[in-house]
């Protein structure tokens, strides 16, 4: 899981058009599709840096989509048809990420499995739009490893060490 560390109230909201057959939760990290203007949450691969944070969902004519409207869909989570992107049009209301924006993030396991994943100042690759891989922790991005997770240590309200405070690159001259 991953959380805005502050007030989603006081950031600027956008929305874009979710890819076709996709389910996605508020609070996954969405990044563009290969053929623009589209936006998913599949997997965060190396190299590949998230546009934003999801927030909720609306339609394309921006209406806000409630609860009941379709029984696939709450307003937690949006499952999206096939044809989405030509017919619904069902969109991701999104915090555009900035690289101030701190973050609460789930490890794919304990903090400490791999050596310095439980230290401050390392990187980490995403394991999805949801979690951080553990295993992928470095020390420095050098050799040209573009990794999307710069972690400002253990969450110290966490006492299970599955999480941490982290900020998210944009791009490899964004980091931090």
């Amino acid at each position: 899981m991953i959380q805005l560390r502050q007030d989603v109230q006081e950031v600027q909201t956008r929305h874009a058009l979710l890819d076709n057959t996709l389910t996605v939760y508020v609070g996954d990290l969405i990044r563009p599709t290969t053929s623009g203007d589209i936006v998913t949450n599949a997997t965060m691969t190396v190299g590949v840096y998230p546009l934003g944070y999801v927030v909720g969902f609306c339609k394309s004519d921006e209406g806000v989509i409630g609860q009941g409207q379709n029984p696939s869909n709450t307003p937690n989570v949006l499952v999206t048809a096939a044809d989405n992107t030509t017919v619904a049009k069902y969109h991701a209301v999104y915090v555009p990420i900035t690289p101030e924006m701190e973050f609460r993030m789930t490890l794919n396991a304990v903090a400490g499995t791999t050596a310095l994943s439980d230290k401050a100042f390392v990187w980490f690759s995403m394991a999805d739009a949801r979690l951080v891989s553990e295993a992928s922790v470095v020390h420095i991005t050098g050799a040209g490893v573009p990794l999307q997770v710069f972690s400002l240590g253990l969450d110290p309200e966490d006492t299970t060490n599955f999480t941490i405070i982290g900020r998210i690159a944009l791009t490899v001259m964004s980091r931090p």
